[in-house]
């Protein structure tokens, strides 16, 4: 049985600072996770640009730090979370105590909070009603210990720690309801008002998030770091190292800009940021994320690849013990096994204090997730026993090379994770054509909309004041109420007819962003309250595309073609002859927004011919500018086929078409007819 011995009684739930990186160090990830959005999220940016007559960028920027900074509230006045930090914890390995800190000192099984996902995702998340540690229910106690006496004050009657009926009123969901009125809101003061609290609450939420790449919250490891100052480091192991580097250093620290692709990463949800629940504790899941495989949740990755302070290697805690991880491992995931033959293997120079350096024994991270050299260093035990088994507290991270080396993996990662929250919670969105009083609106989100609303409003520019003139359900607009990725839709708006054109229109949509293929919110927290908004002005009336193809015009080469003409017996090869055509749209056609829309071609082609394959044609299709797709076995009888061939997205208000076919250099076909019968249209 490996025991950890720590000597400290429960008194230290006098005060509960377990924070997970110091407030000024979640400012900084914060401010730059914000910046890395401002270079890379299309959605971000183009919100912030919808509401920049109310609200500047700067100002959500530092709404968003001081959220981040505010999370970290210990029973602050007004504030009705009580004691936050207790919900900053989720322990994706956890089935059993529901994922948040049920850690207590000395390491004994006590649920004292609600899980970091739930707290920051539920709107006014009622937090877990912990009583505190029973039987310690005097004034004031002493403990003492080798080295000093600490004294202190209890306050909380029922127990130490005592944190009941709190709410969390900075969560996802309250966000969404602050951005709804942000937008809406007549006053144009309520609604800076909202902007500014929508901005606080995704800080708060971002925070929660960054949490979970300190390895401490995602290990079930309470950490009590005023309490662990004030008794000094006599073996009390309560103050967190990883926090005390990181306020020491928080200047220094590595806040690379990096926005996660939760898209491509397949991410779905905003429980995807922390868990995805692909680790259960496999080295094969820890390795393929950093191999091209799936990625994680930032607790699964932060979980199998760190050391808490005191829940370290799996060798050094007992299965089913409160510290036991099965990954990191001594042997599985470190370079111990050759230290353990070879000490000098690890040696390297260490500062232990200003101006003394000694040789330590580190162990790097050689396998299972990611690798770096100083993953912890060998204790005196350790170093003097190793060879001889695994003993408990045979390694620290209390170092400064091995704390530079953590910084250096999760605060890169916490920057990267919470800017690709920023893109999430931004991904609605929208653009619009106007032509008359018929407002076409395009779902440029990359994910369908379902349900919900379209609401237009628009400002008076003296006042500010802001009017809702018109709201239709997305179902009366569209059968089913979805509309998918791409397309668009119509609406006739008769306020347009008589607005001025400068007039400020802004589009709100609020529904759910992104279903599954059985039209369910791929989000539940999202479900019903996503957003996504834009604005216009009236525009000059041009040529509108609407969400049904609008035909341009019908081409037709049944003979001719570019002066070729394919005759009977014509023996036909991608090497040799080609069929191709081009045409540019009339003046007539110019396009609204050209930028905005997409063009796709329907070709129709028909021939007649033999070949080494009898009546088979295998063909190629596409553009000079891009590659020619295989366009596969044919009736070559008078056959028709539709290739839908998609358009990118152009922006020449009079767009040129052209498009080539020939045979297939493998199977050559002697001729005796051919046609093409181009449709061109053109969608919003």
């Amino acid at each position: 049985m490996k025991i950890k011995y720590i000597p400290i009684l429960c008194l230290a739930f006098f005060n509960t600072n377990a924070f997970g990186h110091v407030q000024s160090v979640h400012e900084a990830i914060t401010v730059n996770a914000a910046a890395s959005a401002g270079e890379g999220s299309p959605g971000y940016g183009a919100f912030f640009n919808a509401v920049s007559s109310d609200f500047l960028l700067v100002v959500a920027t530092n709404s968003m730090r001081i959220g981040s900074h505010n999370e970290d509230f210990t029973d602050e006045p007004a504030d009705v979370g009580g004691k936050r930090p207790l919900n900053h914890f989720y322990d994706p390995l956890d089935h059993t105590f529901y994922k948040g800190l049920s850690d207590s000192p000395p390491d004994f099984r006590v649920v004292s909070g609600t899980n970091s996902f739930l707290w920051a995702s539920m709107s006014n998340c009622v937090g877990y009603n912990f009583p505190g540690i029973p039987g310690f229910n005097s004034a004031s106690a002493t403990l003492s210990f080798p080295g000093g006496i600490v004294s202190g004050s209890i306050s909380w009657p029922g127990g130490i720690g005592r944190n009941v009926n709190t709410t969390n009123i900075w969560s996802w969901q309250n966000a969404r309801g602050y951005e709804w009125l942000g937008l809406t809101a007549t006053n144009q003061s309520l609604r800076v008002r909202n902007l500014v609290n929508m901005s606080r609450a995704i800080g708060q939420v971002l925070h929660l998030l960054q949490d979970t790449s300190q390895p401490q919250h995602v290990r079930n490891e309470q950490h009590l770091d005023t309490l662990g100052k004030t008794l000094g480091q006599h073996g009390i192991g309560w103050e967190s190292p990883i926090e005390d580097y990181g306020d020491d250093h928080k200047s220094q620290l590595n806040y690379q800009h990096g926005l996660l692709d939760w898209r491509g990463s397949g991410f779905t949800k905003l429980e995807d940021f922390w868990d995805r629940h692909l680790y259960n504790g496999s080295e094969d899941v820890l390795s393929a994320a950093e191999h091209g495989g799936p990625q994680l949740g930032l607790a699964e990755w932060c979980n199998g690849n760190f050391c808490g302070d005191r829940h370290d290697y799996a060798e050094e805690w007992d299965p089913g013990t409160i510290g036991y991880y099965r990954y990191p491992s001594l042997g599985r995931s470190t370079d111990y096994n050759q230290i353990e033959r070879n000490l000098l293997y690890g040696s390297r120079s260490s500062d232990l204090a200003p101006g003394l350096t000694r040789n330590r024994l580190y162990l790097d991270k050689t396998k299972a997730g990611i690798t770096f050299n100083n993953h912890s260093v060998l204790t005196f035990f350790g170093a003097k026993f190793a060879g001889y088994g695994y003993i408990a507290d045979g390694t620290t991270i209390r170092d400064d090379n091995v704390l530079k080396a953590y910084h250096d993996q999760f605060i890169p990662k916490a920057v990267k994770y919470s800017a690709g929250l920023l893109d999430y919670f931004f991904r609605g969105t929208l653009s619009v054509c106007v032509n008359g009083t018929t407002v076409g609106i395009r779902n440029s989100s990359g994910l369908d909309f379902s349900g919900g609303t379209f609401s237009i409003f628009k400002d008076d520019p003296n006042s500010g004041n802001r009017t809702n003139v018109d709201q239709f359900t997305l179902a009366a607009l569209v059968p089913g109420g979805l509309l998918a990725n791409g397309q668009s839709v119509t609406m006739n708006e008769n306020d347009l007819a008589s607005a001025d054109p400068h007039t400020k229109y802004i589009l709100v949509y609020q529904g759910t962003i992104g279903t599954d293929a059985n039209g369910n919110p791929l989000d539940p927290v999202d479900a019903n309250i996503g957003i996504a908004t834009t604005t216009f002005t009236p525009a000059p009336s041009g040529n509108f595309c609407n969400g049904s193809p609008v035909n341009l015009g019908v081409f037709n080469w049944n003979e001719v073609v570019n002066g070729y003409t394919p005759l009977p017996g014509k023996n036909f090869y991608a090497s040799g002859d080609s069929l191709s055509f081009s045409s540019e749209f009339a003046a007539s056609t110019d396009l609204v927004n050209p930028s905005d829309c997409a063009v796709a071609v329907t070709i129709y082609c028909h021939f007649t011919a033999t070949g080494p394959k009898g009546a088979l044609g295998v063909f190629q299709y596409g553009r000079a500018d891009d590659p020619f797709v295989q366009w596969g076995a044919i009736n070559g009888f008078a056959a028709w086929i539709d290739l839908e061939y998609a358009y990118p997205e152009t922006v020449d208000p009079d767009p040129t078409f052209s498009f080539s076919v020939a045979p297939h250099s493998t199977y050559p076909l002697l001729i005796e007819a051919f046609g093409i019968v181009g449709t061109v249209t053109f969608s919003y």
